[in-house]
């Protein structure tokens, strides 16, 4: 590279034995060598930030059924297998098996049983309760249901069975996510198109739970919910002690419509409440005791919230009462997003009490009672007009004694008995004399 532009006479065949017409230095390989060093990179992918470096790795095992079908749905949403896999992780969301209240019953029966089996006996003597899970595509909510995810050894088709439908083919598992797709294709755009309900009941009631009652249960639980004129399909399942049985049914109506369910979770309440008053169904005992304690936290919250300026005043009052505040944190940012309260036997969240006592409202209120006690630190002057009293004139005797009987109001010249048209008319007179002089300058 380097030779066609620095030579010597004896690099170049015409110069030998002349003088060269120009002297150029000869470089030597070390110069090279420090030129090629630095030499500046140019082009190619800029390096990433340290924070943006994917440098963790984590290793799953699939069997060769679950690697075809994750295989195919990468395939399917045109990515990448690992991306497809870093993204659904992050926006999965894992529906926990047992609600809060539940939770806390089931924490509580292992710490007073030693007995394992034992534990467990009663952790199925839950009663009738309804869970609302989370939406998703009808091949996985029926696949579920259906147990075609499951191992076929253990869940064998013996252990569940289709006991209501509407709008169903009911044949397999293929022709009733067909049929479910066929009405979805009237809104495409609704996302997560199958609705999930599974709706469990107490052992003491499995004998009279045949399969009409449930498939009449879960009927009045549709309608009372507003899940009407949709599709669905009622699959009860029977591995387990306890009687429960799964609705899945369609977003999307037979008219092409949304489904409407706002407030959902408020109305199931209510609707299992009547269900099982209905029909004698058993009430927890613990449930009892939640639902007569929460009229007792109002009242007690609702006395020490009054005039309350800060979370300590709130709290200080509170434990006075007998209840304690604990707060639910943001994972990621730590503040305080919730808050609880507890008598030493149950815990309740604010906004199982009520919509005011929510962590938001509550919070609200207290800055609201700090503005108000602040006294305002400019005072307000009241604007004070001085008006300049107006010139005297000079008027004459009649003048002043006609204007003096006139601006004190006395009754001397109105109609009546004493009434003089001559009086009267001179008046008159006057006033519009007195109007001449004020025109004049």
């Amino acid at each position: 590279m380097f030779r066609d532009f620095f030579f010597s006479e004896n690099d170049h065949p015409k110069l030998r034995g002349n003088k060269p017409l120009f002297a150029f230095p000869i470089i030597t390989i070390k110069m090279i060598t420090m030129i090629k060093v630095n030499r500046k990179r140019k082009g190619g992918r800029p390096s990433k930030p340290t924070d943006e470096k994917r440098t963790h790795v984590v290793t799953i095992k699939l069997t060769d059924a679950e690697y075809s079908e994750l295989c195919k749905r990468a395939k399917a949403a045109g990515v990448k297998l690992a991306e497809f896999v870093r993204h659904g992780a992050f926006r999965l969301t894992i529906v926990s098996r047992l609600s809060e209240m539940e939770m806390n019953v089931a924490q509580g029966i292992l710490r007073l049983s030693s007995d394992f089996n034992q534990a467990l006996t009663w952790l199925n003597r839950l009663t009738m309760f309804a869970r609302i899970l989370k939406s998703g595509s009808f091949h996985d909510v029926v696949g579920y249901v259906t147990r075609q995810f499951h191992d076929p050894t253990q869940y064998t088709p013996d252990t569940w069975r289709v006991i209501d439908s509407d709008n169903i083919l009911t044949l397999d598992y293929r022709r009733m996510v067909q049929s479910f797709e066929v009405v979805h294709g009237f809104m495409p755009e609704k996302e997560a198109p199958a609705g999930h309900i599974a709706i469990s009941f107490d052992i003491a009631d499995a004998p009279r739970l045949t399969d009409e009652l449930m498939a009449q249960l879960a009927k009045e639980y549709m309608e009372g919910m507003g899940i009407k004129d949709t599709q669905y399909l009622v699959v009860r399942h029977l591995e387990t002690d306890h009687p429960h049985f799964h609705i899945v049914y369609n977003r999307v109506n037979m008219q092409g419509k949304a489904v409407d369910e706002r407030n959902n979770f408020k109305r199931s309440d209510k609707v299992v409440k009547a269900i099982k008053d209905k029909y004698n169904l058993i009430y927890s005992p613990l449930k009892q005791k939640y639902e007569d304690k929460i009229p007792e936290f109002e009242k007690k919250i609702r006395a020490a919230i009054y005039g309350c300026k800060s979370w300590d005043e709130f709290c200080r009052r509170l434990e006075c009462a007998g209840i304690k505040v604990k707060f639910h944190d943001d994972r990621d940012t730590g503040k305080h997003i919730g808050v609880k309260f507890t008598d030493g036997d149950i815990i309740v969240n604010g906004s199982k009490i009520g919509r005011a006592f929510t962590y938001r409202r509550l919070n609200n209120l207290f800055e609201l009672n700090r503005k108000q006690e602040q006294p305002s630190s400019q005072t307000v002057q009241p604007k004070v007009r001085y008006r300049q009293p107006a010139p005297q004139r000079q008027t004459n005797v009649v003048e002043a004694v006609a204007e003096t009987v006139v601006e004190n109001g006395l009754d001397l010249f109105k109609v009546g008995p004493g009434f003089d048209p001559e009086e009267e008319a001179f008046i008159r007179e006057m006033r519009k004399r007195k109007k001449k002089k004020g025109l004049r300058i």
